[in-house]
């Protein structure tokens, strides 16, 4: 019962307190306190806040630092994978072309030397590719070079003891004996034009030509079998007053993309 009326007094007392208080901050008696409560409260707050901006932006940096080096590493692993990709695509592609080399040979009972392109040199007078193999493996000065199905890219140019020179068809320093595969097997001079695509001249004015025929080696040259393919017929010249009449002719493949080729020993 004593306890009972103790907790009574003590609620009333702080009943009258609180009414007390609420009714100093009315009248404004309690005006000077509440102001140096809120400068105290704001004095703590700025540094605490500042402290734990702070805090926030370190962390944020931190991690945005971290996705950075993180995103660099894998954009250089991405570039290092699409590098051997290209390299093994590129061996992948370079395996079928020399497969089709030694088909194109043994079918046709060709002996022959497999190379491969170890530098170029291709400005617009003279064309030429350096070989790695040489008079040692049997190569000798206007070999046929060969690259796939028998297509003709051009002729040793010399050779020494390890590597030999092609000079390419597309060279203005080319020359070679072709035909079209026609009806009437129409003959002429084939030449290289500034690096780009081979010129047949001397071929006779009534001989019937047209566009995508297909231009192959005449066999009157010597160590030049017939039937390597040069390549395709894609306009023809002819005037008037001359006796002759002339076709521009497209190789069928690049020669840039080569890397292996084939030297055809007669």
């Amino acid at each position: 019962m004593f306890e009972i009326k103790e907790n009574i007094n003590k609620i009333l007392i702080i009943g009258v307190v609180v009414g007390l208080l609420v009714f100093l901050h009315f009248i404004g008696a309690l005006a000077p306190v509440e102001n140096a409560i809120k400068a105290a409260y704001k004095y703590v707050q700025e540094p605490v806040y500042g402290f734990s901006q702070r805090v926030f932006k370190s962390e944020e940096k931190r991690t945005q630092e971290e996705l950075e080096t993180e995103n660099e590493e894998l954009h250089g692993q991405v570039e290092k994978y699409a590098v051997e990709i290209s390299k093994l695509t590129k061996k992948i592609e370079d395996g079928d072309n020399y497969s089709k080399q030694l088909e194109f040979l043994e079918k046709n009972e060709y002996r022959s030397v497999g190379a491969k392109i170890m530098g170029k040199t291709v400005d617009g007078q003279s064309q030429v590719y350096l070989l790695n193999q040489g008079t040692n493996s049997g190569i000798q000065k206007n070999f046929p070079v060969i690259t796939e199905n028998g297509i003709l890219i051009g002729k040793i140019l010399e050779a020494n003891e390890s590597t030999a020179k092609v000079l390419l068809l597309t060279s203005n320093l080319s020359k070679i004996g072709a035909l079209i595969q026609n009806k009437n097997q129409s003959q002429g001079v084939v030449s290289g034009q500034h690096g780009l695509t081979v010129r047949m001249d001397l071929i006779a004015k009534d001989e019937p030509i047209d566009k995508y025929d297909i231009v192959v080696t005449s066999g009157l040259e010597e160590y030049i079998p017939e039937g390597l393919v040069i390549g395709q017929v894609e306009e023809v010249e002819s005037r008037e007053s001359e006796l002759f009449k002339s076709a521009i002719v497209s190789p069928l493949i690049d020669y840039r993309q080569q890397a292996i080729v084939s030297v055809i020993i007669p």
